[in-house]
């Protein structure tokens, strides 16, 4: 389950040239549909 909803955050949050710090700062920001079951 965690490898489905790290790559649905992936897809949803780099389609193109998005890379990874971009990914990182949504995560941060509370916009990645990737969240720690913290």
């Amino acid at each position: 389950m965690d490898r489905r909803t790290v790559i649905t955050g992936l897809g949803a949050l780099t389609p193109a040239g998005v890379g990874v710090e971009a990914l990182a700062h949504a995560i941060r920001d509370g916009r990645s549909a990737v969240r720690t079951p913290d």
